[in-house]
């Protein structure tokens, strides 16, 4: 995460090779509230990020029960998955005639935070 502060006043300045000059720095974030110049929008950024996962989550579950859009993968579609394990869910019937739809349904109801499962080519998800 990058902050906003004057290169001017920084006594912290790293310059990064990468990155443009205005903002190639790291500061302590003790510095920044100090300076006053910390700024609302992360904070309401990382609120919309956890209402977007929350809404994200709540949907990936619906569509994982078994009837009628597990059984297809849809949930594993939404969560962004490789194009061939909708097509193994449908070819199984839903995952040997829904049990595997309904053990992603539990498993993405009952996880605090769905980030492993997303983009996972896995058919089974929920295996490290």
């Amino acid at each position: 995460m990058l902050w906003k502060v004057s290169l001017a006043e920084t006594p912290y300045k790293k310059q990064f090779p990468d990155e443009p000059k205005a903002i190639s720095f790291n500061v302590p974030v003790v510095q920044i509230l100090n300076r006053k110049e910390f700024s609302c929008d992360t904070i309401i950024k990382k609120t919309e990020t956890k209402k977007f996962k929350n809404r994200e989550k709540l949907l990936s579950a619906f569509f994982a029960f078994p009837f009628p859009l597990g059984f297809i993968g849809a949930h594993r579609v939404l969560l962004g998955t490789k194009p061939w394990v909708p097509i193994v869910y449908v070819a199984t019937f839903g995952g040997c005639f829904g049990v595997l739809p309904l053990i992603d349904f539990f498993v993405i109801a009952f996880s605090k935070d769905i980030e492993q499962y997303e983009n996972n080519p896995h058919i089974f998800m929920w295996v490290k």
